[in-house]
């Protein structure tokens, strides 16, 4: 039985194990992920990814390098780019070395679970991420709000990550 978008926000541990098979991971709330859910259901590999994801996107910070690329919002853990969102096109690049694989290699997801695992947490979490004000023009805000909902997913190699040198954007 497949869950409608409406009963994830008050699902139960019970509902959750009840329809394990069945649940869109990228719906289920934070709160339900517990050590002991995690340890129950180890084999659920979307449980995995998701849980590893979120490990991810809790470390990421917005960074904006304006006069070089004013287009671009870099996410970035430390140094390393992990991924950048184009404010105009809504296209987001996502490094294949840091992300892309663990999702196809690690989680046996394929291409297409990969890109709508990511496309579908990333659509939530950038509606909700804190982007600092210098990574837009006030202007810009509205835009760059309604492209995350119909936002493009695009695996590349880490070296072609950023078309410029990774020093420029240390700030």
């Amino acid at each position: 039985m497949y869950l409608s978008k409406e009963s994830y926000d008050t699902l139960t541990v019970e509902q959750l194990e009840e329809n394990i098979e069945f649940l869109d991971w990228t719906l289920v709330p934070r709160k339900m992920f517990t050590h002991e859910l995690q340890a129950k259901f180890s084999c659920v590999s979307k449980l995995r990814a998701r849980v590893w994801f979120d490990r991810i996107l809790d470390q990421i910070t917005a960074k904006a390098l304006e006069e070089k690329c004013p287009d671009i919002i870099f996410l970035f853990i430390d140094k390393r780019c992990y991924m950048h969102l184009n404010k105009y096109t809504g296209e987001l690049f996502c490094s294949q070395t840091l992300i892309w694989s663990y999702f196809i290699e690690d989680f046996k997801m394929g291409y297409d679970g990969t890109y709508l695992f990511i496309k579908d947490m990333m659509e939530r979490y950038l509606q909700v991420m804190e982007i600092p004000s210098n990574c837009y023009k006030n202007e810009e805000k509205h835009l760059v709000q309604r492209n995350i909902k119909k936002l493009k997913l695009t695996p590349i190699e880490q070296s072609k990550n950023i078309p410029y040198k990774l020093e420029l954007l240390e700030q």
